[in-house]
């Protein structure tokens, strides 16, 4: 495999709580691993200790037994471990530490509890790891669509977040050989409404879309997407509602995005839309958080 084709990560941190969506995120974990031929450290983490009794005693022996079975099932893929930990202490802070502490430059975790309707609610735990990590986190889903990187839907708003994004997802179509959708949603601007009352909406709506409409394709050329099955649409409305139809109708495994927006307060923190999307899973989600890929 040569570079253009390589997964663009090179130290896997898996986090396990042994659920449903662990055991997802462990065959996902897998498979960027075997494709990039990288180690993987798994943690898992545990309320702080109580008094030694019987019950602490039972519990530490069983989170070693299903931390082995997670190693040993990595092992039948041919997966290096580098490390298997348990460790004690505030889950967000534990996690982090253990993933700079591993150099890792990818973090995969399990996400999602089904709701009444298809769609999955992340959970409290998840979306704290994926708002406050500073490298790109893996959130896999459990259910359907299993992640098996084939068909991803990439969202972009032309921002250096949504640069690197798409980065990381043309590598990644390109190394699992799979088709990648690529979507901008041209957002509606606090002044439309004043345009609608005097008049001017059409001229200056049209304006802006073609602005838009050139953006994207200027932006789009600056990423090499050689080798890639791409499809690419400019949507309209509210961007996390058309993103959420566009991953339903792609049939999408993978949604890869930036943390954050074009403007300069969705910088500091997960834009808005980042941060729909994530509390209410259309699928396994891809957060990217740095402004450069190494």
């Amino acid at each position: 495999m040569n570079a253009a084709d390589s997964v663009p990560f090179r130290s896997l941190v898996l986090g396990t709580d042994f659920r449903l969506a662990s055991e997802s995120a462990l065959e996902a974990a897998a498979l960027l691993a075997k494709q990039s031929g990288c180690a993987v450290s798994v943690l898992h983490v545990a309320e702080p200790a109580g008094h030694a009794t019987l019950e602490e005693h039972y519990r530490r022996s069983l989170g070693n037994q299903l931390l082995t079975g997670v190693t040993n099932r990595l092992a039948e893929r041919d997966v290096e471990v580098k490390a298997a930990e348990i460790n004690q202490g505030p889950l967000l802070a534990t996690t982090l530490r253990f993933a700079a502490e591993h150099q890792s430059d990818l973090l995969v975790i399990g996400a999602g509890e089904q709701t009444p309707d298809p769609r999955f609610i992340t959970g409290v735990n998840a979306e704290a790891i994926i708002s406050h990590a500073d490298i790109p986190v893996l959130a896999v889903r459990p259910g359907l669509p299993a992640l098996r990187f084939r068909r991803m839907v990439c969202a972009v708003d032309q921002s250096p977040a949504s640069a690197v994004a798409l980065t990381y997802a043309a590598k990644l179509a390109r190394a699992f050989r799979t088709s990648l959708s690529i979507v901008s949603v041209i957002p509606e601007v606090s002044w439309w409404q004043t345009l609608r009352e005097l008049g001017d909406f059409a001229h200056f709506k049209a304006e802006h879309d073609q602005a838009w409409e050139k953006e994207f394709e200027q932006f789009l050329s600056s990423i090499d997407l050689s080798d890639i099955e791409v499809d690419k649409e400019i949507l309209e409305g509210r961007a996390d509602q058309k993103i959420l139809e566009k991953v339903e109708k792609w049939h999408a495994d993978l949604l890869v995005m930036g943390a954050t927006g074009r403007s300069s307060s969705e910088r500091l923190a997960l834009g808005a839309t980042a941060r729909r999307l994530v509390r209410h899973l259309p699928c396994s989600l891809l957060m990217v958080k740095k402004e450069s890929v190494d």
